[in-house]
């Protein structure tokens, strides 16, 4: 039951010498796939995702969460036509200080059910 890790460049045009640039790959043995893919069996029912998660579900593809994006876009440009914008802070929370954040998206009136929900996220990250 033993696993090669092979390194995945993530960015060919980024720097190959760069160890953040690579991600790790296992690859396993037949019986080590049978042996996951038996536990994953016994666990899947007792793991409970939202129904905003569609990677890694089964039965969710990407044409869901592409209908569910374009939905919520319509509907937002619906009722806030003049501002509209995408924060992507997934690699940001680690390295953020989140007071100076947050207290920056009040200054600027950012609505507070916003500021809100990105002070949730960033404690589930934690």
């Amino acid at each position: 039951m033993q696993t090669v890790i092979a390194p995945i460049c993530k960015n060919r045009n980024g720097d190959i010498s760069d160890a953040e640039n690579y991600r790790p790959v296992s690859l396993a043995t037949i019986i080590s796939k049978l042996f996951e893919h038996y536990i994953l069996s016994c666990i899947s029912p007792l793991l409970a995702t939202t129904d905003n998660q569609f990677g890694f579900k089964p039965k969710h593809g990407t044409d869901m969460y592409i209908f569910t994006y374009t939905d919520c876009v319509l509907l937002c440009k619906q009722r806030y036509p003049s501002v509209f914008c995408f924060l992507d802070a997934s690699e940001a929370f680690d390295k953020t200080n989140h007071n100076l954040l947050f207290a920056r998206l009040i200054k600027h009136n950012v609505l507070m059910c916003i500021i809100v929900g990105l002070v949730q996220v960033t404690d589930q990250c934690k």
